[in-house]
């Protein structure tokens, strides 16, 4: 899960942030990973390969608002075949990944670990 810190506070307010956030689809965290972890002796692991190390968008949530103290949620699901709804209280649509990619109210990212031999460049070429 990533956090956006959407926020800056000073001695008298709190205002919220309405940049964009850019992020992908797929999150490799290989580079961000502590040298303990790669041990020469246990090479069934093999954690320094950056493929044991992907992990893909499955949600999304936004904030849609100008201020913290007001506001609404609603969020962006993966399917488990592939597909992007968005969710919004008792409403639920298909969307795309492009409208999840682009749109500038990202609040949160939940990430899944991807199992090396699923990837395919298939799978996210084809997103509905």
């Amino acid at each position: 899960m990533i956090n956006f810190k959407r926020f800056t506070a000073t001695f008298d307010s709190i205002d919220k942030l309405l940049h964009k956030v850019n992020y992908n689809e797929l999150l490799n965290v290989t580079s961000y990973m502590t040298s303990d972890l790669f041990t020469t002796n246990d090479k069934s692991r093999n954690i320094n390969s950056s493929t044991n190390n992907l992990y893909k968008l499955y949600a999304v949530i936004n904030h849609i608002g100008d201020n913290l103290n007001s506001g609404h949620y609603y969020s962006y699901i993966r399917s488990s075949d592939n597909r992007w709804f968005l969710v919004d209280d008792a409403h639920c649509q298909h969307a795309s990944s492009n409208e999840i990619l682009n749109h500038p109210e990202a609040f949160m990212l939940f990430y899944v670990k991807v199992c090396p031999t699923s990837i395919s460049m298939n799978h996210f070429n084809n997103r509905k």
